[in-house]
């Protein structure tokens, strides 16, 4: 996913439960990318991924609509979930 410098929402809050959420910045310009919980994502936001960095939620997973923002344009957000029914 391209992550620019506007507030974008990328995965909604799932139907059944998620029970794995994974993010990794793939940028190659040197961008941090900012994650946001279910809230416009700022360059304030508390989770923001270095070049380079994965996080795993695989024990507690959040379930809000998750939305991100690039410290600068062309960053790249790789992620993957799976969820379950209800």
């Amino acid at each position: 996913l391209t992550v620019g410098i506007t507030s974008i929402k990328f995965l909604d809050q799932p139907i059944g439960k998620r029970n794995l959420l994974s993010f990794r910045n793939a940028s190659t310009g040197g961008q941090t990318i900012y994650i946001e919980f279910n809230a416009q994502a700022t360059t304030s936001a508390w989770l923001a991924l270095t070049a380079g960095t994965i996080i795993l939620f695989d024990a507690v997973v959040p379930q809000d609509d998750l939305y991100a923002i690039a410290s600068a344009a062309g960053g790249t957000l790789a992620y993957a979930y799976s969820t379950y029914a209800a």
